[in-house]
Formats: C-alpha cells, structure tokens, sequence
C-alpha cells in the first residue's frame, strides 16, 4: 500500500520550529530541509521515558555532518537535548536512538544493526531504495522536494514505536506493494499482498517481480506465470497470486502485474 504525500515545504512550514524556519526560507538548502525533518520527527516517536538526551549518529561525509550538527546539536525536543555522534563506529550505534545514513552508506550498516539485533533505533536514509533495504525513514528528493517514504514492518521489527500522525504524512512503502497492472484490468475482489520471505530478507533481496495472470470468467486464477524477478521472490508472488479472486467475466482474460519488494 501507498499513501502519496504532496512534498517537502508544506510540512516543514507547518511542523518546523522558529530556529529553522529563516535559513529554509531564505536559501532553500536542501541539507537544512532534512535537518528540518530529523528535528521534527524526533517528536513522533516514543522514546524511553528515562532518556535526558537523543544521540544521533550520523554516518555520512564530513561536510554535511558537521553541518547538521551545526544546526542541531543543543536543540531541545521535548525535554530531551540533542547530542552527535559524526561517523560513529558500528558498534557504538547502540548508544544511539537515531541513526541517519547518508547516501553509499546505508545497505552495510542496516545489514550490521541487523546482525547486532540492535532494537530502539531510528534508521533515517536519504535514497529511494532505503525503505527496500530495511531502513525505516527515507528522505527522498524528488524534483525539488523532499518526500518523506516510510516502512512502518521496518519501524516495528526494530522496536521503535512511531506516531499514528506519520502515516497520513509519509509515503507508505511495504515490500509487495502493487505498481502496475496492465488493462484491460479486471477488478480483484480478493487481493492479499505478498509476504516478504525470510530468505529474501536474510539475503537482502529486493526488486521487482512481474507475473502474468490468466483469470477465468468465473474470476478465479487459472495460471500465474513469473516473466520477470528474483525466483525467491517471484515464488512469494506466485503463490499468493494463485488464491486472488476477481469480478466475473464474460470471457477467459490474462492481466500482468508487477510488484515491488
């Protein structure tokens, strides 16, 4: 399932605080624009009742750390102070209640918090694909906005509790989600998703899968044939698929759809 979200300013005019507001608006810095968004969701998730500080741990080039920090380090949310940790090692990350992972960095250390079993973490990226790697909060730029992406399985298979608020303001990115579906389009009135395999997830396997669906006119499915994907995954598809029931028909039809892990 997605939920489209209009774009970056809006939200940061809404949600931002006064500190931010004058550097977004006069330069429209895309660096300050993530930092805007860092800062405001740190609102949105439940921390630990005891914690005094949020200790982020930023693992991109030096540049852009030290000028996130800049703007953030100090800051209050809530009653929590804001400390940095720049390009802190893997195995400090568990001090950590936020982990923001540049673009080159992201797939390798998600892997390693993984194998940690490190729960209680914020996994914020910058890329499209960061949702797919198991990350949980991807700052996307798409045009000259900043879509915020969210894998809500990602947020609860890593402890950290987030508000309800998100969801109406993110993009929701689940692995099996629906892309395309080829017309003529007959109307599935049975339509489970996919569940992401374990052994997709143990090999960070992602991708898409496309099938071919023969649908009967009674509306059941006659045949689902993989034309495209990873076997893992398209074996998920399959037979998930197979059990989808559809709208009677007049005649026999075939549908392609894709689906995306």
């Amino acid at each position: 399932m997605r939920r489209t979200w209009p774009g970056a300013v809006p939200l940061v005019l809404a949600l931002v605080t006064g500190f931010l507001a004058p550097v977004l608006l006069a330069a429209q810095d895309e660096r300050a624009i993530r930092a805007a968004y860092v800062f405001n969701l740190t609102k949105y998730v439940d921390w630990p009742a005891e914690s005094k500080e949020l200790v982020i741990g930023l693992i991109s080039n030096r540049e852009n750390g030290v000028f996130l920090q800049k703007l953030l380090e100090g800051r209050l949310t809530g009653s929590r102070t804001i400390r940095f940790k720049l390009s802190p090692a893997i195995a400090d990350l568990r001090d950590c209640n936020i982990v923001y992972l540049a673009d080159g960095f992201a797939r390798k250390t998600l892997a390693a918090m993984e194998n940690m079993r490190l729960k209680g973490i914020l996994t914020i990226g910058e890329t499209e694909t960061f949702p797919d790697d198991g990350g949980m909060i991807a700052l996307v730029r798409v045009a000259d906005q900043i879509q915020m992406q969210l894998n809500p399985e990602a947020a609860e298979r890593g402890g950290v509790k987030l508000d309800s608020q998100l969801l109406n303001l993110a993009m929701i990115v689940s692995p099996g989600t629906i892309v395309t579906q080829t017309p003529p389009l007959r109307t599935a009135v049975e339509h489970p998703n996919p569940v992401y395999p374990p052994m997709a997830a143990k090999l960070l396997l992602h991708g898409m899968v496309r099938v071919e669906v023969r649908i009967g006119p009674n509306g059941r499915v006659r045949h689902v044939e993989c034309v495209g994907g990873n076997p893992v995954l398209a074996d998920a598809v399959t037979k998930v698929v197979t059990n989808w029931r559809y709208e009677p028909a007049a005649t026999e039809s075939m549908q392609t759809i894709q689906f995306k892990f």
